[in-house]
C-alpha cells in the first residue's frame, strides 16, 4: 500500500526484541534499527505515530530510548509520540508531556482508565487508543471452552473471575444480545477515547466490527452506565491485568517477587 500511503494512518513500536532482532530490550541502539526497520518494512518514509509500548516493565523507559523517539518525530520520521502503559505508569507519562497518544487497556471487566486517567488525558490533550477493548471476547462467552480463560498464570483466570462476578448481578437491561457488540460500545462509549484495537485474524470479523460502529453505536446511556456501577461495585479493587503481568515479568527476570 505504499504508493496509497496519505490513505492511511500508520502506527508502531519500537524499544522492545522482536521477531529475530538480537538486540537488547529497551537500548537506544534497538530502538533506532526498530524504527528503521519498520520504515522499511512499510515502504515509507515516515510513520503517524511511533509507540514506547513498556508493559513488560514497571519503570519508564530509560532516556536514551525516549531521546531516540523525540529525533524520530525531529527528523519527521513519526508525527506523533505515543506512549503504552497500565493505570498510574500511564498517569505518569501523560504528565511528562512528551507523548502525544496513550496506549491503554479499558473494557467492561477492567475500567480503572475512568479513575483519573481518562480525565487528565482530555486535559493534556493526549489521545487514548484502546486496547483489549472486548475483553478478548469473554463477556457473555463464559462456559466456553478456551484455553485462554482456564490458564494457571493468573491473568486469564483472573478476568474470567472478574466477568462471572459482575455478570452475577444478572442481565443488563436494554443491552444488546450481541456481546461484541455490548463490549465494543461500551468501550468507544466515553468521550476519552479516540479509537480502539480490536485483534482479530478474520476478516468477517473486522467487517462485522465495523458494522457494528457505523450501524448500531452508540447505546443507550443506561446501558453504559449499568456496567459502570457493577464494577465501582465488585472490580475497583481487583489489581489492573496488565500491571499484574507487568510485576511478574519483572519478578521473573530478577527473582525478586512483591
Amino acid at each position: 500500500m505504499a504508493h496509497r500511503r496519505s490513505e492511511f494512518i500508520l502506527a508502531t513500536k519500537a524499544g522492545h526484541v522482536a521477531q529475530g532482532y538480537s538486540g537488547e530490550h529497551w537500548t537506544a541502539k534497538t530502538a533506532r534499527e526498530s524504527i528503521e526497520r519498520s520504515l522499511v518494512r512499510m515502504k515509507t518514509d515516515y510513520v503517524a505515530i511511533l509507540q514506547l509500548h513498556v508493559v513488560e516493565i514497571t519503570f519508564p523507559p530509560p532516556d536514551e530510548v525516549v531521546q531516540a523517539a523525540l529525533d524520530a518525530k525531529q527528523a519527521g520520521e513519526t508525527r506523533f509520540l505515543g506512549y503504552g502503559q497500565e493505570n498510574e505508569h500511564a498517569i505518569s507519562a501523560i504528565k511528562t508531556g512528551l507523548y502525544d497518544t496513550l496506549q491503554t487497556t479499558f473494557n467492561i471487566v477492567d475500567q480503572r482508565a475512568r479513575y483519573g486517567l481518562f480525565a487528565l488525558a482530555k486535559e493534556k490533550g493526549v489521545g487514548i487508543i484502546l486496547k483489549r477493548p472486548i475483553a478478548n471476547a469473554l463477556w457473555g462467552r463464559l462456559g466456553l471452552p478456551s484455553d485462554y480463560y482456564n490458564k494457571t498464570d493468573g491473568v486469564g483466570n483472573e478476568l474470567a473471575e472478574r466477568t462471572k462476578a459482575m455478570a452475577a448481578l444478572g442481565p443488563i437491561p436494554g443491552a444488546p444480545d450481541d456481546p461484541i457488540e455490548l463490549a465494543l460500545g461500551f468501550a468507544l462509549s466515553h468521550r476519552a477515547v479516540a479509537t480502539a484495537i480490536v485483534g482479530t485474524r478474520n476478516p468477517a470479523h473486522m467487517r462485522a466490527n465495523v458494522d457494528i460502529v457505523n450501524e448500531k453505536l452508540p447505546l443507550a446511556q443506561g446501558v453504559v452506565e449499568e456496567p459502570h456501577q457493577r464494577y465501582d461495585r465488585i472490580g475497583r479493587s481487583w489489581p489492573s491485568l496488565d500491571f499484574r503481568r507487568a510485576r511478574e515479568w519483572e519478578a521473573a527476570q530478577t527473582g525478586f517477587h512483591q
